[in-house]
């Protein structure tokens, strides 16, 4: 199968040279400033509640009460979305993230701050990612969704190349206070254009089991699966993979070079995933992803020294680059067949579901067993929930 995707100089033309809609550009745009704020912190969130002392398990539990939270008020931010229209909804959502860094920058002072984090960074998640989603699926080119999807990653994590150097740079010289301080200024940037053009969308009434229903349908069951188990391997991507990588490595700077350099391959495979799934179709290149993602859990259990993190690093984001791509191609042609907003909602509720299990099982595994063994579970449970991907 591998040898099948193979890309001519007509493809890499193509990747250059498509024409994505005005509603794209825009969200284009945003997402330059939001993706450069967002690279300064994602990759230290978790790092920074490890480093203020809080324990594994506990951390667990901060993300399992966010998602909790989440799947309550989802349709709620789904609602305002489909009344006042996606680019507003994606820009009140920005502010909101910078209320959440500016808690975060807190939590160093007053410790009690670290639960009021879950809340606002949910509420900051029901007005992006429904509206998010949404964007892509109403206004992208049927022809072209795989390349849409890859310059959205070359952008998104283009410029965040420098993000986690920099992010590394400023916590070691200055501190997570001012990193975060660095982050909600950007922010404050990245949300202006999204209020300076008129969009025109028709305002539409959306019930909160609006996605409950799409969920429960047989012919989405498959979306739901894919969402819920093979999501659960997100979580520990983003909050615990970092985590270990900072144990390992012992210094911020140090990481944030690391996954600089991870990003910057990923981008260079990132401009061909998306050709390959418009080619190829998204269901091909998603099927011989997923056991890649599995694969390189297998290189982070074995990853006990510096050498041994920039490898892994590099092949855990190259494979959920060659995942995401192609799923998110398969998402947004079957939203714009059944309902944009309505479809993106129901894979969102399904994605958090996943992650309220997830959650808990990590709080548990991280509560009652020794540190390293928690991190071979934890590693090995990812790898096996990565395989349902490929249900999609």
């Amino acid at each position: 199968m591998l040898g099948q995707l193979h890309i001519t100089l007509g493809d890499l033309r193509s990747v250059f040279g498509f024409k994505a809609r005005r509603q794209i550009r825009e969200l284009y745009l945003f997402l330059l400033l939001f993706s450069f704020a967002s690279s300064l912190i994602t990759i230290f969130e978790p790092i920074f509640f490890y480093s203020q002392g809080f324990k594994l398990w506990l951390i667990a539990i901060y993300y399992l009460t966010h998602y909790v939270v989440y799947v309550v008020a989802l349709p709620w931010g789904a609602k305002l979305a489909a009344r006042f229209g996606y680019e507003r909804s994606l820009a009140v959502s920005t502010p909101i993230l910078v209320v959440y860094f500016l808690i975060l920058s807190g939590v160093t002072e007053f410790w009690q701050l670290f639960w009021l984090g879950p809340f606002v960074l949910a509420a900051h998640k029901i007005f992006f990612w429904p509206a998010y989603h949404a964007t892509f699926a109403a206004y992208s080119n049927s022809d072209n969704r795989g390349t849409e999807q890859s310059w959205q990653r070359i952008i998104v994590y283009g410029v965040g190349i420098i993000g986690p150097l920099l992010g590394g740079f400023i916590v070691v010289w200055f501190g997570f206070a001012a990193l975060f301080i660095v982050a909600a200024v950007t922010l404050v940037l990245a949300g202006l254009p999204l209020l300076t053009t008129k969009e025109n969308q028709q305002r539409r009434e959306m019930s909160y089991s609006a996605g409950w229903q799409v969920i429960r349908q047989r012919a989405n069951r498959r979306m739901v699966l894919a969402a819920s188990a093979g999501w659960m391997e997100n979580l520990v991507y983003m909050v615990f993979w970092p985590i270990y990588m900072f144990i390992i490595l012992r210094s911020a700077e140090l990481l944030g070079l690391v996954v600089s350099l991870s990003v910057a391959v990923m981008v260079l495979w990132g401009f061909f995933v998306g050709e390959l799934a418009d080619r190829k179709t998204p269901r091909v290149v998603l099927r011989w992803a997923a056991p890649f993602i599995a694969a390189s859990y297998i290189l982070r259990i074995l990853s006990h020294s510096v050498a041994m993190i920039l490898p892994a690093d590099i092949l855990a984001r190259v494979s959920d680059t060659s995942m995401e791509v192609p799923t998110m191609s398969r998402l947004y042609a079957k939203a714009r067949r059944v309902g944009s907003l309505r479809y993106m909602l129901a894979f969102e509720i399904s994605l958090a579901c996943g992650k309220v299990v997830m959650a808990a099982a990590l709080a548990a595994v991280f509560f009652f067993l020794p540190m390293q063994t928690a991190f071979v579970v934890t590693f090995a449970l990812a790898g096996v929930m990565a395989l349902f991907y490929r249900a999609l």
